[in-house]
């Protein structure tokens, strides 16, 4: 199944596979690239796509899978013949170029029960740079019946050569109020609207993501986030390995969030908390900027030290967790306080 929000898109990927959009020549392309922010339902959007080329009867209207027939069957308990599915499973968090090895093999064989075959890539930028250029070849020179269906959050990490063999499909953001809507019927009724919206801020718009955070123990890693970000006051190397629990990725994106918000503060500082991601830490927010109000360069300086930090985690560089809080932290401490921090 699909989410609400992905109609149109699903729609959209019909009509190539019908034949209807005049910008191809005929049919669905052999390989299409789903490329959309983190928590919006990219891999469920594949899968439910694979399992539709893969239906024996697929719905006459929305072309979606039957789900009864013997492939959904298959689909649905994970063995069927003509689907091969990827994803960086292993310690590393890659997609190794064995892996690819065996997609290249899947993709040359002969369909066993379908009329065609199905591999999914799922989260393709974690392909290693030989995986990414050994499929290249499968990707120039596709064998007939063959749709290779690959999602990603990011683009722009995948080989231009890769990307450009690939029909792409964006997965766009729902709108708010659906979002709002489908947030407040996965948690239970004492979360309010209020609650919904901040957990939409601060996942940047992703129901997905909102949904995870609302999990206790994500929560509990926020809050440990941002009161050491923003009310603590401890030394340096207390706050980091008060952190050092929490994945560096995780911090990273909450901490995002607290400049965003600063910067937007820093410009007009009569924004109420309702401009905020963190409406919830409005106050001491609002004070660090009542506090110093000529930070805001010195604020995108830091960001982009953030987001250096942000691409190493993701090309899977080895990092010093510990190492590379403190060293954060000592930037941090001294941009916002303009003190001499204690480490």
């Amino acid at each position: 199944m699909i989410f609400p929000w992905q109609e149109t898109s699903w729609q959209q990927v019909m009509r190539l596979r019908s034949g209807l959009d005049s910008s191809l020549d005929s049919g669905l392309p052999h390989a299409l690239l789903f490329a959309g922010a983190e928590g919006i339902g990219k891999q469920q959007f594949i899968e439910a796509m694979a399992q539709a080329l893969l239906c024996l009867k697929p719905q006459p209207d929305t072309q979606m899978a039957c789900g009864v027939c013997e492939a959904c069957h298959l689909v649905n308990k994970g063995n069927h013949p003509d689907l091969l599915s990827l994803a960086p499973e292993n310690s590393q968090k890659i997609i190794s170029i064995d892996d690819i090895r065996a997609l290249i093999n899947f993709s040359q064989s002969t369909p066993q029960l379908a009329n065609c075959r199905v591999a999914l890539l799922h989260d393709a930028h974690s392909m290693q740079s030989a995986g990414a250029n050994a499929l290249l070849k499968t990707l120039e020179e596709p064998a007939p019946g063959v749709y290779l269906l690959l999602q990603t959050a990011y683009p722009l990490q995948l080989l231009p050569t890769l990307r450009s063999r690939c029909q792409r499909v964006n997965l766009a953001l729902p709108a708010r109020d659906l979002a709002v809507e489908w947030l407040k019927t996965q948690l239970n009724e004492n979360n309010d609207i209020k609650r919904c919206h901040l957990l939409l801020n601060i996942a940047r718009g992703s129901p997905q993501r909102a949904l995870s955070l609302a999990e206790p123990s994500a929560w509990q890693a926020r809050l440990t986030v941002m009161d050491s970000l923003l009310n603590s006051q401890e030394t340096i190397s207390a706050l980091a390995l008060r952190m050092t629990d929490i994945p560096l990725v995780t911090i990273l994106s909450f901490w995002h969030g607290i400049l965003s918000d600063l910067s937007k503060l820093v410009l007009d500082n009569t924004l109420s908390e309702d401009f905020l991601i963190n409406t919830d830490y409005y106050i001491p927010i609002a004070n660090i900027v009542a506090s110093n109000r000529s930070h805001g360069s010195v604020l995108q300086s830091f960001a982009s030290a953030l987001q250096m930090v942000q691409g190493s985690v993701r090309r899977r560089v080895a990092i010093n967790h510990l190492l590379t809080l403190e060293d954060l932290l000592l930037k941090w401490q001294s941009i916002l306080h303009g003190k001499q921090c204690r480490v």
